[in-house]
């Protein structure tokens, strides 16, 4: 579940499925916390300019100093590091050390996200340190990601001129 609680300092509190905790839940309507989910609908603004008055709108402000690259690259940081803890747990923290700084991620991202959104993305993954710089992220629509996947759990037969519609 991608959604974040951020506090009035732009503070990033509570991550995922925490968010959804009745304490949680409570505790970020007392202190006045923000929850910025669903975080495509932040990239769609990425370049457009946003009046005021965006009637129809229903994706909340993020606080004052909070960008959609600063979302991302908070996420990422909370993501990479349940993978690395989860690493370490079933490896070790040598061979995570040994084998980090030379990490590639790929993303599946929207069919629609080019050069600006990977732009905000390769940028966030290089502020998180998950990447020493953006070459190191790729990208996969998530059509493709989809079929390949389906393809693996072989829940799809492919052959050699199949052609999707």
């Amino acid at each position: 579940m991608s959604a974040i609680y951020y506090d009035q300092d732009g503070k990033p509190r509570e991550f995922g499925v925490a968010t959804k905790a009745p304490d949680i839940e409570a505790k970020a309507e007392s202190e006045g916390w923000i929850l910025a989910q669903s975080f495509k609908r932040y990239m769609h603004r990425v370049g457009k300019t946003v009046t005021p008055d965006r009637s129809g709108d229903d994706v909340p402000e993020l606080p004052e100093d909070v960008t959609v690259g600063t979302l991302y690259r908070d996420w990422l940081i909370y993501l990479i590091g349940h993978a690395k803890d989860i690493f370490i747990h079933r490896h070790s923290s040598a061979i995570w050390d040994e084998l980090s700084p030379e990490l590639e991620l790929i993303m599946a991202v929207p069919n629609g996200w080019y050069t600006q959104e990977q732009g905000v993305l390769d940028k966030a993954a290089v502020a998180a340190r998950v990447v020493r710089d953006g070459d190191k992220v790729s990208y996969v629509p998530e059509t493709d990601a989809a079929v390949h996947w389906a393809w693996l759990q072989r829940a799809i037969d492919l052959e050699v001129g199949c052609m999707f519609l």
